[in-house]
């Protein structure tokens, strides 16, 4: 079609040096914006072959407009005029570093972090289990429509699904968090960064208009039965879905599960267009094309009750995309939510975006490797085996490092404990996926296994016998062994070949296993869990957390799980 003929020609050479001497005063993210959407593509591909250009060009303009800054003065950026200069200024910094200064953000300071005022502030969890303001910035803001821009048309060509994904005929079953659900002393908005990105991308770009799921729904209703009703009450309206999209896929699947729990009064309520729920005046309002009564579509979705076809794979028939993270501890999930969609469904990963960063772009189906978004923040990557940080274009393939994030939101050389994995280049730029937050790994004798390896080996080492619905890892210092908490996905029992397999498996395909079990690391056990045991774990580490949706539940547990 016309889009890929025209994103294959190649930008000359002298724009890609225009744009760049632009960028020495203004944001790439701004010079981007003024262009349209293929031809910011066009743009955003040329820049990965300039990967150590484009890093220093943006450090050294966010840096001199923020030199007014309260923060750009205590740290001298007037002086700064090269990555070392930066480097010698400013030093890697923990949270607690930027705190004082949030609080001035709150109160509508203006030029304490980044030039202006805060926009909007993301709520998110740390590692600490802490729950953090992040600002946003009007720059930031400005990054945020860019990247949701482009990645709209790249998923849609990553997946080789552009065609009916632009073409305005289907709906899109997003889930999100909260848009606001509280504002600062000086009025300044309170939400999830995915509630905020959804508010960007559902109203410009591929995507304006064609939510299935209102993305007001989380600032009414808890997560849980009550939004689970509500959104698939909305969702189960149309037929016409042709793509999934959410940070965890075990939330889609348990809506889907929820579903067809209760089918029979969402049938009813699509009948007589009713909710089971009282709503809001918004709520009616964004719900108005789904609370007229469609006595045709309940009619479609009770023969497939009666058939014991309530799931996506035949309510949904023209489902063809799902945009998850496939990476870490919420992408070993991904793979149980296939046999309910229909079999052609592509997967892309959502690329790695955090509440403080866009990070990663996917250019690919089926992959969690994504390329570094190098004109939206300055990124630098710390050896795991300890060294200075080296910058994009010097990361080596097959390796691990921590990630330090400088943003247009004001957060400098800031340590945001991630983990990402390189896996390759386009261009002289990374391609990477998040790995895992730091701390979740299994260590006994120095073997330090990550969550997401143990639950793949794990689970396939089970998958004759039943499939994974949970999973996580205790490392025991006392018994010198691994103890893994399984929910089987059916009626299982335990006939003692459980441990062995997974045993096996970790040998044949963990050579660091292995090695452990020179050092006197005993053979794993497994237990299996009860039904339902997932779902309270998922709420353990959800208590109080920011975002339900958007919790990362570790594989690895720091104690042994007693409550069965």
């Amino acid at each position: 079609m016309l889009a890929h003929g025209i994103l294959r020609i190649p930008v000359a050479e002298d724009r890609i040096e225009g744009f760049l001497k632009k960028a020495e005063s203004h944001s790439m993210a701004e010079l981007l914006l003024d262009m349209d959407q293929l031809n910011m593509t066009r743009m955003q591909r040329a820049l990965f072959n300039r990967c150590e250009d484009v890093q220093r060009t943006l450090l050294l303009q966010l840096v001199k407009s923020n030199a007014d800054t309260q923060y750009g003065r205590a740290h001298d950026f007037s002086s700064i005029h090269s990555i070392e200069d930066y480097r010698s200024s400013v030093p890697v910094s923990e949270w607690s570093a930027f705190e004082p200064y949030i609080d001035a953000l709150k109160k509508g300071a203006p030029d304490i972090l980044f030039h202006g005022t805060t926009q909007y502030f993301a709520r998110t969890t740390g590692t600490t289990g802490i729950v953090k303001l992040i600002p946003i910035s009007v720059d930031e803001m400005t990054v945020r429509t860019v990247v949701g821009d482009i990645r709209n048309l790249e998923r849609g060509i990553g997946c080789g699904r552009l065609a009916e994904l632009i073409s305005g005929k289907y709906r899109f079953f997003t889930m999100s968090g909260t848009l606001s659900i509280e504002k600062t002393e000086a009025g300044i908005p309170i939400g999830s960064i995915s509630g905020m990105a959804t508010k960007i991308d559902g109203s410009s770009g591929t995507t304006r208009g064609m939510l299935a799921i209102p993305a007001m729904l989380l600032n009414y209703f808890e997560e849980g039965e009550e939004y689970f009703h509500v959104a698939m009450r909305c969702a189960l309206y149309y037929r016409n879905i042709a793509a999934a999209a959410g940070p965890n896929p075990k939330q889609m699947e348990n809506m889907i599960l929820y579903a067809k729990e209760h089918a029979e009064e969402l049938i009813e309520e699509i009948r007589t267009g009713t909710s089971a729920f009282p709503l809001p005046d918004e709520v009616k309002a964004a719900m108005k094309d789904v609370l007229v009564p469609d006595p045709e579509r309940a009619e479609a979705l009770r023969a497939l009750y009666e058939r014991d076809r309530f799931i996506p794979r035949y309510y949904w028939p023209d489902l063809v995309a799902g945009f998850f993270w496939l990476s870490g501890s919420i992408g070993v999930y991904a793979d149980a939510l296939r046999p309910y969609l229909p079999e052609n469904v592509t997967f892309m990963d959502l690329g790695y975006t955090a509440s403080e960063a866009s990070i990663t772009m996917t250019l690919e189906p089926e992959t969690p490797a994504s390329i570094l978004l190098t004109y939206a923040g300055f990124f630098e990557f710390l050896p795991l085996d300890g060294g200075a940080p080296l910058l994009a274009h010097e990361v080596e393939v097959g390796k691990d490092y921590e990630i330090l994030l400088t943003t247009y939101s004001g957060l400098y050389r800031y340590r945001i404990h991630d983990i990402i994995h390189v896996d390759g280049f386009r261009g002289d730029t990374p391609l990477i996926h998040f790995q895992m937050k730091a701390g979740d790994v299994a260590n006994l004798v120095g073997e330090k296994l990550s969550g997401a390896l143990l639950f793949e080996t794990a689970r396939d080492a089970l998958a004759d016998k039943f499939g994974v619905v949970a999973l996580q890892v205790y490392p025991d210092p006392i018994d010198r062994r691994y103890v893994f908490y399984i929910e089987p996905d059916r009626a299982a029992e335990d006939d003692g070949s459980l441990s062995e397999l997974v045993h096996q498996n970790m040998v044949k395909k963990i050579a660091m296993y292995c090695w452990a079990r020179g050092m006197a690391l005993e053979k794993p056990i497994v237990r299996l869990m009860p039904e339902g045991w997932g779902k309270r774990v998922q709420a353990e580490y959800a208590r109080d957390k920011a975002n339900y949706t958007q919790v990362k539940v570790p594989i690895v547990r720091d104690r042994p799980y007693t409550d069965v």
